[in-house]
């Protein structure tokens, strides 16, 4: 064989251990939510988004719908490129909206200048404009959609064509690594934990900035904003740092066109330490959250952090039980080391193999105290049925279901009863096996709802799934 035909059959068996390599280390993905290099872009985003009163500003988003689940007062989703951004704007779009979303499409135009300036012209006065745009990364086209790809612009490039458009630039993020450029040359990465995350000035991967057009006045920001982290407590942090991730951070429960805001009614089934109830008052701004949480050792932690909260327009109230499809004392499992896990049909062993399962997954380490953290405590726990809170408390309406009970969400279903199916408007559900998603999909289906799945990016290796139902 031919020196050439050596090098080029070692060239092919280093590009397949690559290919092997590659797709462990850097797993694809088509969701932009997982998308590694849109991870810290996403969060400085959602942030700045958060401190807006949004329930009183309209919304455009250009290309998509990422930010449609926030509670605006109006949203509308301009589809690039059937909304051409380099076309003068119609009469009725000038000055539309309080808030304009570009990401991800400045690449994409044949004139970047025009589009910039068009951005500036469908903000009022005021009004603030969010542009992220990447850099290093692959050329990436959608030729059958009339998508190219033209540009690329570094920090001080996104600035100066912001300015040039008359906007004011209040801030220009960035961030990248030379490991997110390398696992991005072939497909999309999700984000995985063993990602460094690490910021490298002259290597960034996106950039994204925050704009006005000059004038006011500006959009309302919320009066202060909640930091889950310095408010809230648990016996064990990781737990509760958890917990924040998945609801603050990755806004779980506003997922699939679920969305709550000022005046909505929210019922916790399964509030443990009191994560989600903070989110849906302090960050939503909901009327009122009714929390149910049966075990005794948790609910003094949910008591606790409820006691630590600021003030709210909203106001939260405390059930000492949890909801089922009958009043009853029932034994529930506790574990003081894993306590989200505890509940009626907690099974040491097979919670302790799900956990090992997704560390495993995940790529990290299997933790050595897996056995402490599920030594199960035996407790008595009180249940009652959700209509009997409803016609007790004198409830009108729920805007908003979330059950949360480790394997016993169907339980929490049979205890409505059909009478009160109709005030309530969205679901969001954790099933944990094949089984109990299909009938709890079949429930909701069957009293009208529009259903959605989805699955958490660190439960892919488990049956565990969560149901969006909202009312068409």
């Amino acid at each position: 064989m031919s020196k050439r035909a050596l090098m080029a059959r070692a060239r092919r068996a280093t590009r397949r251990m690559y290919d092997r390599i590659s797709g462990r280390v850097f797993p694809e993905t088509t969701l932009p939510s997982e998308h590694l290099v849109r991870f810290r872009m996403n969060q400085e985003i959602a942030s700045r988004l958060d401190r807006l009163d949004v329930a009183n500003s309209s919304a455009a988003e250009i290309s998509g719908a990422n930010h449609a689940d926030r509670p605006w007062g109006r949203f509308q989703s301009l589809d690039y490129p059937d909304f051409d951004l380099c076309a003068p704007l119609e009469k009725e779009m000038e000055g539309r909206f309080d808030v304009v979303l570009c990401e991800q499409v400045l690449e994409h135009v044949e004139d970047p200048v025009a589009a910039a300036r068009h951005l500036a012209g469908l903000v009022r006065e005021g009004g603030l404009v969010v542009v992220s745009t990447p850099f290093m990364i692959r050329v990436h086209e959608l030729p059958m959609y009339g998508m190219y790809d033209y540009w690329r612009f570094t920090p001080r490039g996104l600035r100066r064509l912001l300015e040039t458009s008359g906007l004011e630039v209040e801030e220009v993020g960035h961030w990248g690594n030379r490991e997110a450029v390398l696992g991005n040359l072939d497909h999309w990465s999700a984000r995985r934990r063993w990602h460094p995350m690490y910021d490298e000035p002259d290597v960034p991967v996106q950039v994204w900035a925050f704009a006005r057009r000059p004038g006011s006045p500006e959009p309302e920001e919320a009066s202060g904003s909640f930091d889950a982290n310095a408010t809230l407590t648990h016996r064990d942090p990781s737990q509760l740092a958890f917990q924040i991730a998945e609801v603050f951070g990755d806004r779980t429960y506003l997922q699939h066109g679920v969305s709550v805001g000022p005046g909505d009614v929210v019922v916790d089934a399964g509030a443990n330490v009191g994560v989600s109830a903070a989110f849906f008052l302090h960050e939503c701004g909901v009327a009122r959250v009714h929390s149910f949480e049966p075990v005794p050792e948790i609910f003094a932690m949910l008591s606790e952090n409820v006691g630590r909260m600021p003030d709210s327009p909203g106001e939260i109230s405390l059930y000492p039980f949890g909801l089922s499809a009958s009043s009853e004392e029932v034994e529930f499992t506790y574990y003081e080391g894993a306590a989200a896990m505890s509940g009626r049909y907690a099974d040491p062993d097979r919670d302790r193999e799900s956990v090992r399962l997704v560390q495993s997954g995940l790529g990290a380490e299997v933790e050595d105290d897996l056995d402490l953290r599920f030594e199960g405590s035996p407790v008595s726990c009180r249940l009652e049925p959700l209509s009997a809170v409803i016609s007790e408390q004198g409830i009108e309406g729920i805007d908003l279901l979330k059950i949360d009970v480790e394997r016993a969400e169907l339980e929490v279903l049979g205890g409505i009863d059909e009478e009160h199916w109709p005030l309530i408007r969205q679901v969001v559900i954790e099933t944990h096996d094949d089984a109990a998603f299909e009938q709890a999909r079949k429930i909701l289906e069957q009293q009208g709802f529009d259903v959605n799945h989805d699955q958490l990016a660190v439960m892919r290796e488990s049956e565990t799934r969560l149901l969006y139902a909202v009312r068409p």
